[in-house]
């Protein structure tokens, strides 16, 4: 079945999605450059058979065999035997996937122009932060839904933060000097992680997607991604907003101790099932995974789990795999045409951790409006 126009397309491993035109589908005389959703080649690629490469002492690059990777630890560690041996056992399907994916990988790229976009985004930070400043003088003035039409009325922009901000109707606003597009039906929660409470406010939510800045060594390496200890997960308020017909997506990372933690820790807390583990795996434009699959290092795929609330009686297929290219700063895809079959019926949507708005959603993060930015767009070429 394919969804829009080839915006999905459903596979034996799961489904191929095409991220930039899923996403234009939330707007009317816009779409998404093309740009925001490109990758023409990988990242690096493997010029031999070896499992990756390394320096020695003296500086020289020299060749790894597979007994070399556990030889340059000091001690092989449990966890990463463990993974190792879990990356051989999903090996098959990826590379099922990558050939059952790349033909009409090329074949929809192929039609395609990269539009290139500016990354050059406005830091609200300073202005978070003042907001925050007056939440904490007095927080019950801000724990308010505003519409879009109170804020333009009003002109104040700092009402932006910490105030749950609804929006019926696709418009172009503009704050602080910058112009971002709001798609309709779409509401967010601009906040740091410490007002999500402000996020309970009796409605239930079907579908919940979580995207967590996990803690990992290229953050700790001076990154602006700002990461998150996964402990302060604990503190979401899940329970509150779970209905009894919820999924819950949790993007993680490959380090197991986080699955680990989710599975034993996260989801009992939160009182929910753990019902499977599906993937994302990343290709580029023509059909190649943006890593090797043979490397033992970075992965081109990341998992995403699935948990549901414990009345929720669908059956949710094992093993899927969904292909996409990544987006700038690999912007994961979106996961509500995936599971669309498996929700109720206008189902109530909730992204947490999100960086862009979608129609019929609510988004909260304190990056909620990065990838709203004008620049992201361009002119529809086919108005709906």
């Amino acid at each position: 079945m394919e969804n829009g126009s080839c915006s999905k397309i459903e596979t034996v491993f799961g489904c191929i999605l095409i991220p930039d035109e899923v996403l234009s589908n939330d707007y009317n005389n816009y779409q998404l450059r093309t740009g925001t959703y490109w990758r023409d080649s990988p990242y690096f690629t493997s010029k031999t058979n070896s499992i990756t490469e390394d320096h020695d002492r003296i500086g020289h690059k020299r060749k790894l065999n597979e007994d070399d990777c556990y030889r340059v630890m000091k001690k092989p560690k449990v966890g990463s035997i463990a993974n190792v041996e879990h990356h051989s056992k999903l090996l098959p399907l990826f590379r099922d996937a990558v050939n059952g994916a790349a033909s009409n990988m090329v074949k929809i790229y192929h039609r395609k122009i990269m539009e290139t976009v500016e990354q050059d985004n406005t830091d609200l930070s300073v202005w978070q932060s003042m907001a925050d400043s007056m939440f904490h003088i007095n927080g019950a003035e801000y724990q308010e839904i505003w519409s879009i039409e109170d804020i333009i009325e009003t002109g104040s922009n700092s009402a932006i933060f910490n105030n749950i901000i609804t929006n019926n109707q696709q418009r172009i606003l503009n704050i602080f000097d910058t112009n971002y597009l709001l798609p309709e039906n779409s509401t967010f929660l601009m906040s740091d992680f410490e007002n999500i409470g402000i996020l309970v406010d009796g409605k239930c939510y079907d579908f919940i997607v979580i995207d967590p800045p996990w803690v990992n060594k290229s953050n700790n390496r001076g990154s602006k991604y700002q990461s998150l200890p996964f402990w302060k997960l604990l503190q979401l308020p899940i329970p509150e907003l779970v209905s009894q017909n919820s999924i819950v997506a949790i993007w993680v990372t490959n380090n197991p101790k986080f699955s680990k933690f989710i599975r034993t820790k996260l989801l009992p807390k939160w009182g929910l099932v753990y019902r499977t583990t599906w993937h994302w795996l990343k290709l580029t434009t023509n059909g190649e995974p943006v890593i090797p699959l043979s490397s033992t290092h970075r992965k081109p795929y990341e998992p995403i789990i699935i948990a549901s609330h414990p009345s929720y009686q669908v059956d949710i297929p094992n093993d899927q795999i969904v292909v996409s290219v990544p987006g700038v700063h690999s912007r994961k895809p979106p996961l509500d045409i995936v599971f669309e079959g498996l929700l109720v019926e206008g189902p109530n949507m909730l992204e947490l951790f999100a960086r862009n708005l979608r129609k019929n959603f609510t988004s909260w993060g304190n990056e909620v409006l990065t990838h709203q930015e004008i620049q992201y767009f361009q002119p529809s070429e086919d108005p709906q």
